[in-house]
């Protein structure tokens, strides 16, 4: 099963789940550190947060 077509849908400010990415078989997700522009606690590195992101399985490179 592919996925043919999303549309982003926001409520009460956030982002709703993809109907198109509810089954974890048609997508795939990669969870990694996101660096931001500030230092929050002062120790002398930019920040780093985590985050995460699902592509639709026809992304996945073949070969």
């Amino acid at each position: 099963m592919y996925i043919t077509h999303a549309t982003a849908v926001f409520k009460d400010g956030g982002s709703e789940i993809f109907e198109g990415f509810k089954d974890p078989d048609c997508s795939i997700r990669h969870n990694l550190c996101v660096g931001t522009e500030f230092n929050s606690d002062n120790e002398g590195h930019l920040n780093r947060m985590p985050g995460s992101i699902t592509l639709p399985r026809q992304a996945e490179p073949r070969g």
